[in-house]
């Protein structure tokens, strides 16, 4: 069967549209997982979400460990704001594991801890 131009260019766009279609449905998950006192991120939303708590991870009953690991599963990118240390941590290892990070914004990100 031979198809002329038009029908083939028809046919690309089709199956261009449904490619972005299916594509544009699929969005990556952030995520956090735990082993014990190790806690393994994917995104540095999450990373910032375990520090700071601003999205309210840690509550009465999901306490942070005495002694915290932070393992970064692959390269990531850092929010662009000021971040105060979550109060209820204590001893906190964040682990890059040679992966990269960005940081999404050029201001410079400043650490605090309130007491």
């Amino acid at each position: 069967m031979k198809l002329s131009t038009s029908r083939l260019v028809i046919l690309l766009l089709s199956c261009l549209i449904f490619g972005f279609g299916i594509m544009k449905g699929q969005t990556a998950e952030a995520s956090i997982t735990t082993s014990g006192s190790t806690y393994t991120v994917t995104s540095g939303d999450d990373l910032f979400n375990l520090l700071t708590n601003n999205k309210n991870y840690w509550s009465s009953q999901n306490v942070p460990p005495t002694d915290l690991t932070i393992k970064v599963a692959n390269t990531i990118t850092l929010p662009g704001y000021d971040a105060s240390l979550y109060s209820g941590l204590t001893n906190v290892k964040v682990d890059f594991q040679q992966h990269q990070f960005y940081a999404s914004s050029m201001q410079e990100i400043t650490w605090r801890r309130e007491f």
